[in-house]
């Protein structure tokens, strides 16, 4: 429906019978022509945010076409007048040079480099940990708020007191009959912060009782339920867990660096070596 509506009001704008459109655009809709350049219905349509109602795709495209076309008025008249034409064409030939350079060292790469192992992350994650601090404290467990009047209560506080994978399906058939909501992160480190926030009264992360009770507050007519199984303090080591993509993308980097210092250094030689490069004397005649 909005496309329908947005060539209607492209062809209400503008319409032109160009018949100077190339290969490249063969098949797409022409809606202006300024200077010999022409805009196509498929540019303005590429350009549009998503969600726009007909009325406001119709504005867009109004916007979009005397943009266009101010833009193309524009770089005619600075072509004809800026004064550092050949300075211009030096910076854009050495930005595209810079640009086929850089592509043609992602292919280099991406045909050199090799997966990262798990076992290689981890050697280099216990000779290195200390230098992957923990900015907060992290933790593993469950959170439940449940109704005071929730049933089994005693039950609950069983299970709780050690989340195994018997205890863990209990209490989680426990939360769909009686939980307002649960939070289930004994397989992921998890912010103390993020957790604490949940909870009606803060305890401080370094206080002993998190990891030796279970902790239970309540509020209203809900009470909730803490118990972790995992704590790390802040400034102690990251898991390696956390630590593992920090440290993949680093031994992935330097592998691309070596990767494009090899190439590089090996085309040298081999230039040198076939004649391509040769040493020109500096000698006065």
């Amino acid at each position: 429906m909005i496309k329908k509506v947005l060539i209607s009001a492209i062809i209400a704008i503008s319409f032109c019978a160009c018949d100077q459109i190339s290969q490249a655009n063969y098949g797409k809709t022409p809606v202006l022509e300024t200077n010999g350049e022409i805009l196509y219905y498929e540019d303005i349509l590429e350009a549009m945010p998503e969600g726009l109602n007909p009325q406001d795709s119709a504005k867009f495209a109004d916007s979009y076409i005397q943009r266009w076309a101010t833009n193309t008025l524009l770089y005619e008249k600075a072509a004809r007048n800026v004064s550092n034409k050949q300075q211009i064409n030096e910076l854009v030939e050495d930005f595209r040079r810079q640009l086929v350079i850089n592509q043609y060292k992602q292919q280099i790469v991406e045909s050199k480099i090799k997966t990262v192992s798990e076992d290689s992350i981890a050697a280099y994650y216990e000779a290195n940990k200390n230098k992957y601090p923990l900015p907060e404290a992290v933790v593993k467990g469950v959170l439940l708020k449940i109704p005071q009047s929730s049933p089994r209560q005693d039950d609950l506080r069983e299970w709780l007191k050690e989340l195994n994978d018997e205890n863990l399906d209990e209490i989680m058939r426990y939360c769909t009959q009686n939980a307002l909501s649960c939070d289930f992160f004994n397989e992921t480190w998890e912010p103390y912060s993020k957790i604490s926030k949940k909870l009606p009264e803060k305890i401080d992360s370094n206080d002993p009782k998190l990891t030796r009770d279970i902790i239970r507050q309540e509020q209203g007519n809900a009470v909730y339920y803490l118990r972790l199984s995992g704590h790390i303090k802040a400034g102690s080591p990251m898991p390696l867990e956390m630590a593992s993509p920090e440290i993949q993308n680093m031994m992935l980097n330097k592998q691309k660096v070596n990767i494009i210092k090899n190439y590089e250094q090996n085309l040298y030689e081999d230039a040198i070596e076939n004649g391509k490069i040769k040493q020109l004397s500096t000698e006065q005649q």
